[in-house]
């Protein structure tokens, strides 16, 4: 999670600084516009897609057992570790944001009803331009939606000039309203990320270049339009979530210049395809990538086959095998291997090693030579590199879990063998991962070597697991 949210942050702010780098000061607003909007949006998305990077043909290894044995020795059992949670944020910040984004949430709600209270109030005339609401207060004209406010006692007079409303109408008729509303609500739930609300202020400002030209376009003198745009300069007295007619002086500066301004289109058409690149950029930047290796499969050692004899053992022999694990079962019929005793395993033993290739796979306890060791394999240095990411790679160091962080530690010599597993879908740890990756550090994998070669002659005991069939 704050790995997304690093992305997504960051994602916003090379948006934002391109749009004020190429884009604001053209005269190419109905481009700009679309351009905020997915700038709004896509720091949202693009940290949530995934690529694959291949790291070239590195070897992933799969066991060579046959998949219905389970291994029987006494006190060997295996366990996972639960996922460290490397990425995730503390309780108390999750508590936080939430009363945060709560009341942020109330605030929006409230202006939202303020607006709506105001519609309901006050007298609503229909007009060529959009529905007015004639407000009995002196206020500045402004619109939200498919509604204009104006004072009621300016119209009544006459004195709302026919500018100003072609201006408001084009708010209404273009949707501003929706793109305040798309980031007043981006506001609420990611009010953590600084950059909106550069976003906020440069789409209020487009949405001002957008109506300005609807208005020059209906064939108002832009000399004239520029003085009465001066002279409304500096009124307030607008809701949040409204578009109006007047803004600072700052701001009308920026609309006065962009009035008589034009652009060259091949100068526009060079930014515009500009823009390509840098979004393949962001998205290179910004999405999650996992690297994986070539699933080139490495089998582990193959034990070498048990003995079996031609002829088999008796029925007496076989009901004795039978006899000595049944009594091993418990009272639901399932075999605990601490039952048997050390004389019952190895007679079990005696007995196996007797019987004929078939008897032997008729049996649930079953005897498997001890596999050889594995030879000496030292990873890459890429590849440390590469196990780092835990939400791909779980490692084990000499048998125990530990946090991918720490292989930061190690240098690729420091390991005398690995392996890597892919997990089934039905493992404990899919989805907090989805490779094992065991590592031997050089002293350990020598003394594995040696306790190998001294068991090289023994048999381990294994239980064949009941497969169930379905239809």
């Amino acid at each position: 999670m704050t790995a997304y949210l690093i992305r997504m942050v960051l994602c916003s702010a090379l948006f934002i600084l391109v749009y004020k780098a190429l884009l604001e000061k053209q005269r190419m607003h109905g481009f700009n516009r679309i351009y905020l909007l997915a700038a709004l949006v896509l720091p949202l998305l693009i940290p949530l897609l995934s690529f694959t990077v291949e790291q070239g043909t590195w070897p992933t290894v799969e066991e060579a057992l046959p998949d219905n044995l389970v291994p029987a020795r006494a006190g060997e059992q295996q366990s996972f570790a639960p996922a460290i949670k490397t990425a995730d944020l503390p309780d108390w910040l999750w508590i936080g944001y939430a009363v945060i984004t709560g009341c942020l949430l109330l605030r929006f709600t409230l202006l939202l009803f303020g607006v709506f209270r105001t519609i309901r109030r006050h007298t609503v005339v229909p007009s060529p331009y959009a529905k007015l609401v004639l407000i009995n207060s002196n206020l500045v004209p402004h619109s939200f939606l498919h509604y204009i406010f104006i004072s009621k006692a300016a119209y009544a007079a006459g004195q709302i000039e026919t500018e100003i409303l072609l201006h408001e109408s084009a708010h209404v008729r273009q949707k501003h309203s929706c793109d305040i509303l798309l980031a007043e609500l981006l506001q609420v739930f990611c009010w953590f990320n600084p950059f909106l609300l550069l976003y906020r202020k440069c789409l209020r400002l487009n949405h001002e270049f957008l109506a300005d030209a609807a208005v020059v376009e209906a064939g108002t003198d832009p000399v004239a339009y520029q003085y009465l745009l001066l002279g409304q300069s500096g009124k307030s007295g607008s809701p949040m979530l409204a578009s109006r007619f007047s803004y600072a002086y700052a701001v009308t500066k920026k609309r006065l210049i962009m009035i008589t301004k034009t652009s060259s289109f091949r100068q526009s058409l060079c930014r515009q395809i500009a823009l390509i690149p840098i979004m393949a950029i962001a998205v290179l930047l910004f999405s999650a990538r996992s690297f994986a290796q070539d699933t080139v499969i490495t089998p582990r050692p193959v034990p070498a086959r048990v003995p079996s004899t031609a002829e088999g053992v008796s029925q007496a022999l076989l009901d004795e095998y039978a006899a000595i694990v049944d009594a091993a079962k418990s009272a639901e019929g399932k075999l605990v291997f601490n039952k048997f005793s050390a004389g019952n395993k190895k007679r079990l033993e005696t007995i196996f090693l007797a019987m004929s290739r078939e008897q032997q796979s008729r049996q649930q306890v079953m005897f498997v030579p001890a596999p050889p060791p594995f030879t000496k394999a030292m990873p890459a240095k890429a590849q440390l590199e590469v196990w780092k990411n835990a939400q791909q790679y779980g490692v084990w160091i000499d048998d125990k879990r530990v946090s991918n962080a720490v292989l930061g530690k190690y240098k690729a010599e420091d390991f005398g063998h690995f392996f890597v597993s892919r997990l089934s879908k039905n493992a404990v740890n899919y989805g907090r991962h989805y490779y094992q990756v065991d590592l031997m550090t050089t002293a350990y994998y020598d003394t594995y070597y040696r306790q190998t070669l001294a068991n090289a002659k023994k048999y381990y005991m294994v239980i064949a697991s009941r497969r169930s069939t379905g239809s």
